[in-house]
């Protein structure tokens, strides 16, 4: 439906001519202008961050290689002291197991009565 007066096409006529032309133009352009920019956006950040990953493991591994900790002396002794001990209560622990159940082959009572006193007097 094309209105003419006086030869001219109506306002309608071109309002819809540049809606169809503009569509057009988002389509051809702009739409792969605006994928390519979303692109280089994300690639971009991706590189920022990267880099900067980069810097902070470096940072880390110098920290690490120059300044070891003072006290790492003292921490290494205060564990070495304290799997001594450890292994220790396990030993002695393995020990009152093993005679415990010597206990309960030689007086079964016996070892009934120091197994209850144990579970539910010294809690």
């Amino acid at each position: 439906m094309i209105y003419l007066v006086n030869g001219m096409m109506t306002k309608r006529i071109q309002k819809e001519k540049f809606d169809i032309y503009k569509k057009y133009i988002m389509k051809k352009f702009i739409n792969p202008i605006l994928r390519l920019g979303t692109a280089i956006a994300l690639l971009s950040v991706i590189y920022m961050q990267n880099n900067e990953l980069k810097e902070l493991k470096e940072k880390t591994q110098f920290i690490e290689k120059s300044a070891p900790l003072a006290d790492d002396a003292n921490i290494s002794n205060e564990l070495d002291s304290l799997r001594t001990e450890l292994f220790n209560a396990q030993n002695i622990n393995g020990r009152y197991e093993l005679s415990l159940e010597h206990l309960y082959e030689v007086n079964p009572k016996a070892g009934k009565q120091f197994d209850e006193f144990l579970n539910n007097e010294t809690e």
